[in-house]
C-alpha cells in the first residue's frame, strides 16, 4: 500500500473512530410508544408495553441503559438493561427501531428521536476527536493528488462538526449520524475516483451491492453461515448469539433484503 494510501485509510479510520466516540459521549432521546424490541423479556415487559412516554437510552459498553420517564403524573420512572453481545450491536438494534429515511426496513415507530450532548465534558470529547478528522483531513487535502479537492475535504469537516466551529453541548437531530455515514461514503469514493486503490475490503468497494450495508453483527453471522443452509436458531447458535427477538429480527431483513433466504417458505 502506497503512502499516499496510508494517508487516505487514516482520514477514514478517523472518521469511523469519530462516530464510535459520538455514540459513546451521547445520548439517545424518543417520546411515543416504548419499543416491544426494548422489553422483550424483561421484567417490565408486560407492564410498559403499550406505554407511551420519553425513552433515554445510552450506551454502556455491552448493553444500552433504558430509562422511562412516563407522560400520566403518579407513574414512576423505570431503567433496565438492554444486553448487547458486542458494542456494535447499537447500531443494529438503533437502527432497525427508527430507520434513516432511505433504509430497506419500515419504520416502526413514527416519532423519530434525537441525540443530546449537554454535558460539556462530553462535548469536549466529541471535539477531541473532530480535531483529530480535522488533522487527517489537512494532511490528506496536502498531497498532490487531493490539491483540487481540498474544499470538498474541508466541507467533509464542517458536516463533522455539524456546521459548528467546534462541538458545543447541544441537542442533535437524528438523521446526523446518517451525516457522518455519507462523510465516510465520500471519503473513500474520492479516494476511488481520484484513481487510489480502494481502502476498504473487496467486499465494501462496490457501494451498490446490498451485502456493502452489511453491519457488524450481520457480517458475523453471514460468515458463520458461507454456504451452509441453516434454520435461524442453529445459525445463531453457530454465531455465539441467543434466540432473543432482537437476532430474530436481524435475521428476518437480512430475508427481506434478499440477502439470507427463508428455508420454510
Amino acid at each position: 500500500m502506497s503512502k499516499d494510501n496510508n494517508v487516505l485509510l487514516d482520514a477514514i479510520v478517523s472518521f469511523e473512530n469519530f462516530k464510535k466516540a459520538f455514540f459513546e459521549y451521547s445520548t439517545l432521546v424518543c417520546k411515543g410508544v416504548v419499543p416491544d424490541e426494548l422489553i422483550a423479556d424483561t421484567e417490565y415487559e408486560h407492564k410498559l408495553c403499550g406505554k407511551t412516554g420519553k425513552l433515554t437510552l445510552i450506551l454502556r459498553g455491552k448493553y444500552i441503559l433504558c430509562i422511562y420517564d412516563p407522560e400520566i403524573e403518579g407513574e414512576y420512572n423505570l431503567s433496565w438493561h438492554y444486553n448487547l453481545r458486542h458494542p456494535s450491536d447499537w447500531e443494529d438494534t438503533i437502527f432497525y427501531l427508527w430507520p434513516y429515511p432511505d433504509s430497506d426496513t419500515t419504520a416502526t415507530y413514527t416519532n423519530m428521536p434525537h441525540w443530546d450532548c449537554y454535558d460539556p465534558g462530553e462535548a469536549g470529547s466529541i471535539e477531541h476527536y473532530a480535531g483529530i478528522c480535522e488533522e487527517k483531513i489537512l494532511e490528506l487535502s496536502q498531497l498532490p493528488e487531493f490539491r483540487n479537492h481540498k474544499d470538498t475535504l474541508a466541507n467533509l469537516v464542517r458536516l463533522l462538526r455539524n456546521d459548528q466551529a467546534k462541538w458545543v453541548p447541544s441537542r442533535i437531530k437524528w438523521e446526523y449520524i446518517k451525516t457522518i455515514d455519507d462523510c465516510i461514503k465520500n471519503l473513500k469514493l474520492l479516494g476511488i475516483e481520484i484513481g487510489q486503490q480502494d481502502p476498504t475490503p473487496a467486499q465494501e468497494s462496490n457501494h451498490e451491492n446490498k451485502e456493502a450495508k452489511l453491519t457488524d453483527t450481520e457480517q458475523n453471522i453471514l460468515e458463520v453461515l458461507g454456504n451452509n443452509t441453516l434454520k435461524g436458531e442453529e445459525l445463531l447458535g453457530e454465531v455465539g448469539y441467543d434466540y432473543s427477538s432482537h437476532y430474530k429480527t436481524i435475521l428476518s431483513n437480512l430475508v427481506k433484503r434478499g440477502i439470507l433466504t427463508n428455508i420454510h417458505k
